[in-house]
């Protein structure tokens, strides 16, 4: 990080020595006499914080979008985890319910084998 900031200041650096001469910069009533090197790059950096708070202020709109999708998204979330809980419940109810129902079938197969042999002479 610290090779870029210097490779990006190489450059500011030379522009600045190479435009050293004074400018006279009047607004409204006010006037003064600055480097061009800084009138140049202080206007970069204005435009640069402007930009950045313009973005800002029209990405809000997206960021509460966002915050919106992410509550419903977390809520929709727990809702499956819950589904999924009770889903697992009747599973296991449903398994019990088919192990007791075969035990039954097993028994009745059982009293039928047992009530052909006593019909048997």
């Amino acid at each position: 990080m610290l090779i870029l900031v210097v490779l990006l200041l190489i450059p500011v650096v030379i522009f600045a020595v190479q435009n050293a001469q004074l400018v006279s910069i009047t607004f409204l009533s006010w006037s003064l006499s600055l480097n061009m090197a800084i009138v140049v790059l202080g206007s970069l950096l204005i435009g640069l914080i402007v930009g950045t708070v313009w973005s800002w202020f029209k990405g809000a709109k997206t960021r509460g979008q966002v915050k919106q999708l992410t509550k419903s998204l977390e809520a929709s979330t727990r809702q499956v985890t819950e589904l999924e809980r009770a889903l697992k419940e009747q599973k296991e109810k449903t398994d019990i319910l088919a192990a007791e129902a075969d035990r039954l079938a097993a028994e009745l197969e059982a009293l039928r084998a047992v009530g052909m042999e006593r019909d048997i002479p």
